[in-house]
């Protein structure tokens, strides 16, 4: 996890089982992709590889009902700052529309499924002094 000092929010994507039995899925290793319009940050899940996992590995996943499995984060700083170690999502000051994109996971004996997601509404105040 990103804890810069310019982090203004750590977002994360996760999967909630919200059925009364036990699913089963695996996904890939995920980042978030994204830019800002007119206060809307749009992201999208993208697979992320490099010398930690090998492309196309998927990680598994056995949730009982009401439980959580993380998938995917990234830190979101305020426009003009941040990014120093690691890219960060970018939103403007004042009010912002964060939201993700694109997140698929394959349950087992299934094909991929792209899972519903909504947004959030959060208010990005300026940096302290």
């Amino acid at each position: 996890m990103d804890r810069s000092p310019s982090a203004v929010v750590v977002l994360e994507v996760v999967v909630r089982n919200v059925s009364k039995e036990v699913i089963e899925f695996d996904h890939l290793q995920l980042g978030l992709k994204g830019e800002h319009s007119e206060g809307t940050l749009s992201a999208r899940c993208v697979e992320v590889w490099g010398s930690f996992v090998q492309k196309g590995y998927r990680f598994k996943a056995k949730l009982a009902p009401g439980e959580s499995h993380p998938l995917a984060q990234a830190a979101i700083s305020r426009d003009g700052e941040g990014g120093v170690i690691l890219p960060t999502l970018k939103v403007r000051l004042g009010e912002n529309r964060i939201g993700v994109e694109g997140v698929v996971v394959r349950l087992v004996g299934a094909k991929d499924v792209e899972l519903v997601t909504g947004y959030l509404d959060v208010e990005v105040a300026p940096a302290k002094k």
